[in-house]
């Protein structure tokens, strides 16, 4: 039931809460995401004869990165930045997509990911602050850092988010480590410390 997920959740989250995160935002994101996983284990056991892999036999496994994205937004608690992000991994072929493979291709699907130029850079606050920090300040709706992504990697945008959030959750954070970046050489914060 409910209560008790949301007691596993709550142990499971104990030493990974954002520090700044409020106790009365950690019990509404419990209550949410409890429910959001109840609600989707119902859909999956009445709309895919409980089981998940039958998500994607959709044309026979032929999934575009379009496709997979919606397929995901249909359950609760997958809003755009999560689809996005599996979507993407689907993209990349990651590890957990072969054991899905393997099990769709002893019923007899073969799951093929098509259109890896629709991936799409899931954007949070790092993503924003490397960008704003090289010098996009000026850009700053999601739409803008996509279209960005598709510039720098036009075959696969959604792989640029994987070095971007990492440079900005490990180096360009609030004290940025400057001399530890790869960009900092077209950066233009970078430059502007480099000045002072």
């Amino acid at each position: 039931g409910k209560e008790k997920l949301r007691e596993c959740l709550s142990l499971h989250m104990e030493d990974k809460w954002p520090k700044k995160m409020k106790e009365g935002d950690r019990e509404k994101w419990l209550d949410k995401i409890s429910t959001s996983i109840i609600n989707t284990c119902e859909k999956i056991w009445k709309e895919y004869n409980d089981d998940p892999d039958n998500i994607f036999i959709v044309n026979n496994g032929r999934l575009t990165i379009p496709l997979i994205y919606f397929l995901l937004r249909q359950f609760p608690g997958i809003g755009p930045k999560k689809a996005s992000m599996i979507a993407r991994d689907f993209g990349r072929g990651c590890d957990w997509l072969i054991s899905v493979k393997a099990r769709l291709q002893k019923r007899g699907i073969d799951l093929t990911v098509t259109d890896t130029h629709f991936t799409e850079m899931p954007i949070d606050v790092h993503i924003r602050r490397v960008f704003r920090r090289l010098g996009f300040a000026r850009y700053n709706q999601p739409q803008d850092f996509q279209n960005l992504a598709r510039l720098i990697y036009p075959k696969n945008p959604g792989l640029v988010d994987d070095f971007i959030w990492k440079l900005g959750r490990e180096i360009c954070k609030n004290y940025p480590i400057c001399d530890k970046c790869h960009l900092n050489s077209i950066c233009e914060y970078g430059g502007k410390k480099d000045e002072n």
